[in-house]
């Protein structure tokens, strides 16, 4: 009862995104949202695993995944950090590091 009132509240609410997908029952509702749900899932783990690798994981993936799309299709993907990398390498000026801070210890 409790789930037919909610949905009825979310279908008065929502009627115009739901406009557009027309279902014949609840039950193939349901598996829409179902399969929906789970794709949702799927990038929010894939998201997940990314924010969870080290930076210099996370760059070298990236940069792995733009070598594919050059090799695929013979053109550098719109990637703007890319295009910075690109240029520091084919360039001859020096590169200067700062210097590192001293740590603070707390103990």
């Amino acid at each position: 009862m409790v789930k037919i009132l909610c949905l009825g509240f979310y279908l008065f609410f929502c009627g115009s995104v739901l406009a557009a997908e027309s279902f014949d029952s609840l039950d193939e509702m349901e598996a829409y949202y179902l399969a929906e749900a789970k794709k949702d899932a799927e990038k929010m783990v894939q998201d997940f695993q990314m924010l969870d690798k080290p930076k210099y994981q996370k760059a070298y993936d990236e940069y792995l995944e733009d070598l594919k799309i050059i090799a695929r299709t013979g053109v550098a993907p719109d990637n703007q950090e890319l295009y910075k990398d690109l240029e520091a390498m084919s360039s001859n000026d020096p590169v200067v590091y700062p210097k590192k801070k001293k740590r603070k210890r707390y103990y």
